[in-house]
């Protein structure tokens, strides 16, 4: 299996290639080679499509829509378009992809954070986030649900998380909860933390906005419906 990952030797830049494809011809002459991993390594060195087959022809069909159709019987020169790609770089552009409204921050005075987290475990995870940030002000929570959704196992992932909450109410859309039923699934987790019911998502976010600090931290989060409100909200604010 080690073997394999020679397979898209041919896809790297010249210098590379030509490294893997002296590795792969040292271990074709070990004599004492297994039959499998032989048969492996000279396949890739003849061009065959070696193991994990679906994944080489997926490079193929990319190969053959960028450069065109090899002609039978004629040796055509690998492209050397590609560069070597550096692993910083690789991690570099990971850590800096985001999703919208995936723990999404909009700085400002207050900043605001967007989250679609909707159940208890992803409720989990956004309070260990939020656990990594520094706040001179208060933490206030923005929450909206689904009547599908955990809201008591949600409130008690972040009970302690926010000094309030101010929650959303969405009894005009389908299977959203009226802020009165969040209120009571929380009343249980959240005990004597304050909590306030300002109408509609807009309605609270104008509320919200009218009473934070500067220094606070207004997170939003509970269902797409709450959190994509949010996002068009502040854009039009901004």
């Amino acid at each position: 299996r080690l073997a394999g990952v020679y397979e898209t030797w041919r896809r790297y830049v010249p210098g590379l290639r030509a490294q893997m494809k002296a590795e792969m011809e040292r271990m074709a002459s070990v004599e004492d080679l297994s039959k499998n991993t032989r048969e492996i390594v000279e396949r890739m060195l003849g061009g065959g499509v070696g193991f994990r087959e679906p994944v080489q022809r997926r490079l193929d069909l990319v190969q053959t829509a960028r450069h065109g159709a090899r002609e039978p019987g004629v040796e055509q020169q690998e492209p050397d378009d590609r560069l070597p790609l550096d692993q910083q770089a690789v991690r570099s552009g990971l850590l800096a992809a985001k999703l919208p409204g995936r723990f999404e921050v909009r700085p400002g005075q207050p900043t605001w954070v967007l989250d679609v987290a909707h159940n208890p475990d992803a409720a989990a995870v956004l309070d260990d986030l939020l656990s990594g940030l520094f706040v001179r002000g208060r933490r206030l929570a923005v929450f909206g649900a689904l009547n599908d959704k955990d809201v008591a196992g949600i409130g008690q992932a972040l009970a302690r998380r926010f000094e309030a909450w101010y929650l959303v109410d969405l009894s005009d859309q389908p299977r959203g909860l009226s802020a009165e039923q969040l209120e009571a699934a929380l009343d249980a987790p959240l005990g004597d933390t304050p909590r306030f019911v300002k109408g509609s998502a807009v309605e609270t976010f104008e509320a919200v906005a009218t009473v934070a600090q500067p220094q606070d931290l207004v997170v939003v989060f509970g269902s797409f419906l709450t959190v994509g409100t949010a996002m068009t909200w502040l854009d039009r604010a901004a």
